[in-house]
């Protein structure tokens, strides 16, 4: 009974939270701890963990990378989620990989996702990840497996603006058939300034296709050049969110906690290493 309890949480926390800093029922998925941090704000960010915000964003790295994400959902161990990652300059851009999961034994999402991405200026650049889906329920319900598709541009107008654009699952992948059931399809768009060389802020919304916009706000203050700190808000549903992270050598680790107001806290953690 109790378990039965857990899977029916779980099935409800799919379907229902949809939130800024929470994903799940493969949408977005969006592993690093910078990005939740400041609310899931990351569209317009370079970096490594781009490649589920924003694939485009990949082109800005020039290192070989490797990375781990955790995250404890509400603080409950059955809603783990976990994402390695890879990413290898490839010319005329960068090729990456990555597997994430979501669940426990009774309920389990699995995605691998291979990216690339190219910078075509200094100013724009462009990316695109195929997606596997498998989702795994105990008992009569099986396994189903699907594709998707997602991509995304970036682009700098001057030095100290940055702008993105993204869209998941364009083509409206198909679930199930009965009772019609598709992968979310998900626009989202930001900006984000600088302000000399410590601040960023931005701001970034996000709109599928059956629900209300999500805002999203979050700044970033960098402390040293090798510290950083970091907040957000989300905006319906009423979210906050807060980070660090530090860099030693060619090793970069980021902690997040968001926190929904109805649901609680969830603790984010991620680590980078790269390699010439």
């Amino acid at each position: 009974m109790k378990r039965l309890r857990i899977l029916l949480l779980t099935l409800v926390i799919q379907g229902w939270v949809g939130m800024v800093c929470v994903r799940a029922s493969h949408d977005q998925y969006a592993p690093g701890a910078r990005s939740a941090g400041m609310a899931g704000m990351g569209v317009m960010l370079p970096g490594f963990w781009s490649m589920q915000d924003n694939q485009a964003g990949l082109a800005w790295i020039d290192q070989k990378c490797v990375g781990f994400h955790h995250e404890n959902r509400f603080l409950e161990s059955k809603l783990g989620f976990q994402s390695l990652a890879l990413a290898l300059p490839a010319k005329p851009g960068i090729l990456a990989l990555n597997m994430s999961g979501f669940g426990y034994s009774m309920y389990r999402e699995s995605r691998i996702g291979l990216a690339f991405a190219r910078k075509f200026t200094e100013r724009f650049a462009a990316g695109i990840q195929l997606d596997y889906f498998r989702t795994r329920i105990s008992g009569m319900y099986g396994d189903k497996s699907f594709l998707g598709v997602e991509a995304g541009i970036q682009y700098r107008p001057t030095s100290r603006l940055m702008a993105g654009v993204h869209i998941f699952n364009p083509s409206r992948t198909r679930m199930d058939t009965y009772p019609d059931e598709y992968l979310p399809t998900i626009f989202r768009a930001g900006m984000a300034w600088t302000a000399g060389d410590e601040l960023l802020i931005g701001i970034e919304i996000e709109k599928d296709l059956e629900n209300r916009p999500l805002w999203k706000a979050g700044m970033e203050y960098t402390l040293s050049e090798q510290m950083w700190i970091r907040a957000g808000t989300g905006i319906s549903p009423a979210s906050w969110c807060f980070g660090l992270g530090y860099r030693t050598g060619r090793i970069r680790t980021d902690l997040a906690f968001t926190y929904h107001h109805t649901l609680g806290t969830t603790p984010h953690f991620s680590v980078q290493i790269s390699f010439p």
